[in-house]
């Protein structure tokens, strides 16, 4: 007994359907093959990214940290020059306090008259 089939079919269509059937089952293949291999590549990338991350995070927490210190040192230095500066004023001004009149600077304007007696004894002497 032969079997009977629709009017449209032939030969081809068995043809067809397995060449079909085939290309579904190697794309699947290798699409699962690909998947494979895109999840190591995924897990390798990771891995590179999780390290790179690292060393971002310690570089930046170091970077933070030496901001830090550098401002302390920045301030100490800073104060230490303030407190040379005022040392060496106040003995200036002690000096100056005792040499005024040596210097015939009892009536002077502070500093600027200071500068004028310099300025005048370098004037004469040249000349």
């Amino acid at each position: 007994m032969e079997k009977t089939y629709g009017d449209d079919y032939n030969k081809n269509f068995d043809n067809f359907a397995a060449v079909t059937t085939a290309l579904t089952l190697t794309s699947t293949a290798v699409g699962g093959l690909s998947k494979i291999i895109s999840k190591g590549n995924q897990q390798k990338a990771q891995k590179i990214y999780d390290v790179a991350y690292n060393r971002y995070t310690s570089s930046f927490n170091q970077f933070q940290h030496n901001v830090v210190i550098t401002k302390k040192t920045i301030a100490n230095v800073v104060s230490i020059k303030k407190q040379i500066m005022l040392k060496d004023m106040k003995k200036f001004l002690k000096a100056y306090k005792r040499l005024a009149p040596q210097l015939k600077l009892q009536n002077s304007q502070g500093l600027g008259g200071i500068l004028k007696q310099i300025l005048q004894e370098i004037t004469t002497k040249k000349i």
